[in-house]
């Protein structure tokens, strides 16, 4: 950005952060409900949320920058990057199986809580 466009540039960083965070903060509760203690509860968080927010930051910025490198662009978008890494079929298989993994293990492990917690409130 240039002068006098921070707020252009800002104000949309701010909202994909909000974005990223709001989900799981309106359900942290589903997932501390189960700590021993408040001090327990904080300390998990505490060590859990920056080390792994920080190392998938990193991983993110290393993979674009790699891609300027190898493609010449900087491609942030996972699936564009895996089109662009068409080396046959094992490669296609192994990078659609990562993707897939990847998005299941991430909508399972946030969503499944809060509806089995209902589950178990309805039975008992």
């Amino acid at each position: 950005a240039r002068e006098g466009q921070f707020l252009s540039v800002f104000l949309p960083m701010i909202t994909a952060v909000v974005g990223f965070w709001a989900t799981l903060s309106l359900n942290i509760s589903d997932f501390t409900r189960y700590a021993t203690s408040q001090r327990a509860q904080m300390g998990g968080q505490a060590v859990g949320l920056p080390f792994f927010m920080a190392a998938f930051s990193f991983m993110s910025i290393a993979i674009t920058s790699c891609s300027v490198v190898i493609f010449g662009a900087g491609i942030s978008d996972p699936i564009a990057l895996l089109a662009k890494m068409n080396n046959g079929p094992i490669t296609t298989l192994l990078a659609m199986t990562g993707l897939l993994v990847a998005t299941l293990s991430t909508n399972i492990a946030a969503n499944i809580v809060a509806p089995a917690n209902a589950f178990v409130n309805l039975a008992g």
